[in-house]
């Protein structure tokens, strides 16, 4: 999502949104990216990963930029589809790239990857992995500014590959976790305890200390209890939750992991929710059996609907 009320601006409008344009200049100390660089660096880089390297099987969908009022800010998302893995069911599952800079010092130049990805002008910035590089230079070789631009290009390349990487993880069990469900909430409970106490097998997918914070646990609660979107929810005749349905819960709250753990922690998450599902195998339902569920629910709804019309 790029949460903006002004309609995108086109490319050439980038282009004029220059540093010089609004009165910047670098200095000894701090260098102005233009917008436009930015946004011509991030689209080489993924067509070249596009032709011959971990991006080779997808396409670009959309890139939009948006200037905040004074055109010292710039936000934007580019969205990416798989030729293949995207068009089963018409039900996507996009590699997004989020992107945002400054000339105000207000921001660094920010990276955002994932399969959701949040690109806000109310500073929101969210996703599954997450970079950033101050507009900081100096007068040593290390501190120039081509060395910004390398530091930059490096950030991109990693970041890229570590999305790719959990975007391929999602794909290849978001089918099989579709259809797979928590027998009872006796078994969801444990899972979750798990990851408050790192335990049940987390603490060997979580290295580092509690699984999820007190922010986190906070968030991953109000979504198990109140979802906010339609993927989160529990089946609605069963009343049970699918194990992607509560991974979706536990990725929305990693969104306020630091920075420096985001990716790992998305990863970590996803393995961990793997090792459980397929070390307590007899305590998860398929399809199969809440499709019979929920036909006898619908049988029984039936009949009494029938009995009070009599």
């Amino acid at each position: 999502m790029l949460d903006y009320n002004t309609k995108a601006h086109t490319i050439q409008q980038v282009a004029e949104a220059s540093p010089e344009s609004v009165g910047v200049k670098s200095t000894d100390s701090y260098l102005a990216v233009p917008h436009l660089s930015v946004v011509k660096t991030i689209e080489k880089k993924v067509k070249k990963e596009i032709k011959k390297g971990c991006l080779k099987n997808f396409k670009i969908v959309s890139n939009e930029q948006h200037l905040n009022g004074s055109n010292k800010q710039m936000f934007g998302k580019m969205i990416l589809e798989h030729n293949d893995l995207d068009s089963e069911n018409g039900n996507a599952l996009r590699f997004c790239i989020g992107y945002r800079n400054s000339y105000d010092k207000s921001l660094p130049l920010q990276l955002v990857f994932g399969s959701v990805v949040v690109v806000c002008s109310n500073m929101m910035f969210q996703g599954e992995n997450f970079s950033f590089r101050k507009h900081t230079k100096g007068k040593a070789e290390n501190e120039s500014e081509a060395k910004f631009y390398e530091d930059f290009k490096n950030l991109l390349d990693k970041a890229i590959k570590k999305g790719v990487e959990i975007h391929n993880l999602n794909h290849e069990t978001r089918n099989e976790w579709q259809k797979t469900y928590f027998k009872d909430d006796s078994v969801l409970a444990e899972f979750l305890g798990g990851l408050v106490f790192c335990k049940n097998g987390a603490e060997v997918h979580f290295k580092k200390g509690f699984a999820l914070n007190n922010q986190q646990l906070s968030i991953l609660k109000s979504e198990i209890d109140n979802p906010k979107h339609s993927e989160f929810e529990r089946d609605e005749l069963s009343r049970k939750f699918s194990v992607w349905a509560v991974y979706n819960c536990i990725t929305e709250a990693l969104k306020k992991s630091r920075p420096e753990l985001v990716s790992e922690q998305y990863l970590s998450a996803h393995n961990y929710m793997d090792y459980f599902v397929k070390f307590n195998s007899e305590r998860f339902e398929n399809q199969e059996i809440i499709d019979e569920i929920n036909e006898k629910i619908e049988m029984k709804k039936l009949e009494e609907k029938m009995k009070n019309e009599i």
